[in-house]
């Protein structure tokens, strides 16, 4: 009875980094809403572009959510899911730096402008959830989990 109550009283992680989590998506999500809003403003002629990064920011929030479900539910140490966030957040820069590259080495027009714009926000909510994971792995790092 008393682990039990426990767990009701205690958070996986402590509150500083509990709100170093919030804020951190709280932020992310911002800038997605920025992004939605200028993209819908811009209406890109190629926004098939964009497609593999915003599949990597939804795997991205796919991990996290992973990670925050296996530490509030205690399953397992969220060691392998903020490797895999922290991997999958790799593999989107990577995607990100791509498409910069093919956005620099072509004309500069004001399509490629509102491009680069797209793609600053999409690589800001790429660290934004970064941060978020970040601040998990350090907060369950300190509870020993």
């Amino acid at each position: 009875m008393s682990t039990r109550l426990v767990r009701c009283l205690t958070t996986p992680i402590d509150r500083e980094d509990l709100l170093r989590v919030s804020h951190a998506v709280d932020g992310g999500t911002h800038v997605l809403h920025e992004f939605v809003r200028e993209f819908d403003l811009y209406g890109p002629t190629s926004p098939d572009r964009l497609v593999p990064l915003t599949q990597g920011i939804v795997g991205l929030v796919a991990g996290l959510r992973t990670a925050v479900s296996g530490l509030v539910n205690h399953r397992r140490s969220p060691a392998a899911d903020v490797a895999g966030t922290h991997l999958a957040a790799a593999a989107l820069e990577r995607a990100h730096q791509e498409q910069m590259v093919a956005l620099v080495t072509a004309p500069a027009t004001g399509e490629s402008l509102r491009m680069l714009a797209l793609l600053g926000r999409l690589d800001q909510v790429r660290v934004q959830l970064l941060l978020a994971t970040d601040a998990l792995a350090d907060g369950a790092m300190k509870r020993g989990l």
